[in-house]
């Protein structure tokens, strides 16, 4: 299967626009297309990691892990469909990071 690399160059680009200025610790990547077909967004914050996973399908995962507990807090799978935008699907997630980094 092909890899939809603007998918994942646009992700990138949503990231370090929409991530990166507000959050002290962020690494922002793509997978070596030849094994994987994902960008990645990760977090290391005071209190917690996050990390949303995308592939070039538009599936994603979102993970933060509290280092408090060193549990999950939240970890769940979604689609974001085409024409769907980066900033309105991860809204509530990043928001709970920043609400965790906060207190």
């Amino acid at each position: 299967m092909k890899t939809d690399h603007r998918k994942l160059m646009d992700f990138v680009a949503w990231a370090k626009m929409d991530i990166e200025p507000h959050f002290s610790n962020v690494v922002i990547g793509i997978a070596d297309p030849n094994m994987e077909n994902t960008a990645w967004a990760n977090i290391d914050g005071k209190k917690a990691i996050a990390s949303i996973k995308f592939w070039d399908t538009g599936d994603y995962y979102l993970e933060i892990l509290t280092l408090e507990t060193n549990q999950p807090r939240l970890s769940t799978f979604g689609l974001i469909s085409e024409g769907d935008d980066f900033s309105n699907e991860f809204e509530s997630f990043l928001d709970e990071v920043r609400s965790l980094e906060k207190a």
